[in-house]
């Protein structure tokens, strides 16, 4: 979750915010598709022009620094792409893009999904153009389609539970009528099938990652025996050592995935393998052992899966507190993205960055050549080109501490400073996660009916449902039930408006659609239907003026 980009993320919350029909009345398609050309190439144009402006006539003692500097800006137009990319969404019909183009889907949630492809070209192109300025800066090992495919892996990758579940309730909405209603009505078999998904993909870590670079076993050789020699030493239970293979990514680094034993796997990529000595490799190896002995992957999951709680009964609780401003799901969605930075962003990294401290100590300790360490920690910094002291503003968003940190932490603790001793047993905040986690739970499961999806949505979505089948009926009564829980919802109104308009009730469409524009003058679906109103109900009555 820590490496999750946080405009995928609410490029995909933005998406699935609105009501796919919602926004797709009178549109051009050719407007739109220029508008959205243009948002989407745009921000790239002018990271590629900034780049090159940063990067001119810079010493070459700057350049490292310059470099890494300009690929934190990057995220700067990363975000003016986000923007358009809203813009686009509410204001210039790119959902009723999407549907025209992909109609013939049968699936409408991998339907909407397609809508994220605009977003992930524009992040590409600002990928690309950081690509162009360190190539030019001081080369790549990488052509232009290798880093790019690298990069659309890594964007991919941690979103695909996502993707999948998205893909379930696809299915779901194919089953008979009565089966959906269960389902919306239990929102709880929602999350429960998104858990399970993150428990796979957390305990399968290894095979995920394999998609990104192959791997296969570090063949018998002394290296090995004496990595064996160290599992055994510490009594770390692991199912293999594999050589992750980065090929002309060049890139040295390991990880440790897996939750248990038989599927657990340490990583090492071939690149580390020919930069380090054999005692900096075990070193390194030890670190991985480290967040193993200290049951990090386990906390992950555990702060992972609280999420959905905390995010579900910061719905319950504060959501009302900001829907009395307004009923608009742009701001619906901003607050989503708000939770999720600090939850992922800030909380999550600062997490993760002392469980790095802890598990250089670990290794440090198992391997008692701190030296060892030291000088691996400055290799990596070296072959993968990062500098090594960052600032402290900037290391908030990293999920590592900065190279100069860690050795200067692992110096400090030889020393005896005793601040740092804290790291060599359970940190405290891994004990509030354990303690909170079972006692969160404990207190939201009597809501648990309620805390997923309130009752107002609930009978939203399940008149929705009949509206689908054609039971407009049922469908107005589900969403006038809807509408007496949440009087000012003007999101229901306007499902009633659009009900209403279908059956061709007129003048119920009318009243309707004026109640949403007395309270939200600007509320574009609802200013569009009714102009599509106003044209069609005077042209039936021309008709019927002719036709007396």
């Amino acid at each position: 979750m820590g490496q999750i980009s946080i405009i995928l993320v609410a490029g995909l919350i933005f998406l699935f915010s609105i009501d796919f029909g919602v926004y797709e009345v009178g549109f051009d398609v050719g407007w739109t598709l220029a508008v959205t050309i243009g948002m989407t190439f745009v921000p790239a144009l002018l990271a590629y022009l900034f780049g090159l402006l940063a990067t001119h006539t810079v010493p070459p003692e700057k350049r490292l620094s310059r470099i890494f500097l300009f690929k934190h800006l990057v995220f700067g137009f990363e975000l003016l792409v986000l923007v358009a990319y809203v813009v686009d969404i509410y204001y210039f019909h790119l959902l009723a893009l999407i549907r025209h183009w992909f109609g013939a889907w049968p699936f409408p949630y991998t339907r909407q999904l397609f809508g994220i492809l605009p977003l992930l070209i524009g992040m590409l192109g600002t990928y690309l153009a950081y690509y162009e300025i360190e190539r030019r800066v001081h080369g790549s090992f990488l052509s232009r389609r290798g880093y790019l495919q690298l990069r659309l892996k890594f964007l991919l990758l941690p979103v695909l539970p996502l993707v999948i579940y998205l893909s379930i309730l696809d299915v779901i909405q194919l089953l008979p009528l009565q089966v959906r209603i269960f389902f919306i009505r239990h929102p709880y078999l929602g999350m429960f099938i998104l858990l399970l998904l993150l428990l796979v993909a957390y305990a399968r870590s290894a095979d995920i990652l394999q998609l990104i670079w192959p791997a296969r076993p570090l063949p018998p050789c002394p290296m090995r025996t004496q990595l064996d020699m160290l599992a055994e030493r510490t009594g770390i239970r692991f199912r293999d050592i594999l050589i992750w293979q980065t090929r002309s990514a060049q890139i040295a680094n390991a990880a440790v995935t897996g939750l248990f034993p038989r599927s657990r796997y340490i990583l090492i990529t071939d690149r580390l393998l020919e930069c380090l000595n054999v005692n900096e490799i075990e070193a390194v190896v030890a670190h991985e052992m480290g967040h193993l002995k200290h049951k990090h992957i386990l906390i992950y999951l555990i702060y992972s899966v609280l999420y959905f709680f905390c995010y579900a009964a910061f719905q319950h609780y504060v959501r009302p507190i900001y829907a009395s401003w307004t009923s608009l799901p742009l701001w619906d969605a901003v607050f989503t993205i708000l939770f999720f930075a600090c939850y992922f962003v800030l909380l999550f990294r600062y997490l993760s960055r002392q469980f790095e401290h802890q598990a250089d100590l670990y290794a440090v300790q198992v391997t008692k050549d701190p030296e060892a360490f030291i000088s691996a920690l400055s290799k990596l910094s070296q072959v993968n080109r990062t500098p090594r002291l960052i600032r402290r503003w900037l290391e908030i968003f990293h999920t590592h501490p900065s190279i100069e940190q860690r050795c200067r932490f692992i110096e400090q603790t030889i020393d005896g400073v005793p601040r740092n001793l804290k790291y060599l047993r359970t940190l405290p905040i891994t004990r509030w996660i354990m303690v909170l986690a079972p006692l969160i739970l404990v207190l939201l499961f009597p809501s648990v009916h309620t805390l997923f999806a309130a009752p107002v949505e609930i009978h939203r979505e399940i008149g929705r449902q009949y509206s689908i089948e054609r039971q407009y009926a049922n469908a107005v009564r589900e969403l006038e039930e809807a509408l007496e829980l949440d009087p000012d919802n003007m999101g229901i109104i306007y499902d009633l408006a659009a009900l209403y308009y279908e059956q061709e009730e007129w003048q119920k469409a009318e009243d309707a659609l004026s109640r949403i524009l007395t309270k939200e003058p600007q509320y574009r679906p609802a200013m569009e239907l009714l102009q599509r109103l106003n044209i069609r109900y005077h042209r039936e009555s021309e008709q019927e003026g002719k036709n007396p």
